[in-house]
């Protein structure tokens, strides 16, 4: 796939930074979609650990939150604290 000026927003709106941009686009010139779709599923995969590890650090909080309010759940809650 060619990086047009669409396919460099997208990436860019996804969080890529230049270097990985670049890697794409040479890989496009190059006609490797494989690469491409490699470098892509890589970043991907980086990005759902880091969303994994902020879903953890999230409950950790909610824990802290529910001890200090003495093991109460605030309203609406239902139970999920």
């Amino acid at each position: 796939m060619k990086a047009d000026e669409t396919v460099i927003c997208n990436l860019c709106d996804a969080g890529c930074g230049e270097e990985l941009v670049s890697r794409f686009g040479a890989l496009g010139e190059a006609g490797d979609t494989a690469a491409q779709l490699r470098l892509l599923e890589e970043y991907r995969k980086g990005l759902l650990g880091e969303l994994h590890c902020a879903r953890d650090k999230l409950r950790c909080l909610d824990y802290l939150i529910y001890r200090i309010r003495g093991g109460r759940c605030p309203d609406g809650c239902d139970g999920k604290y």
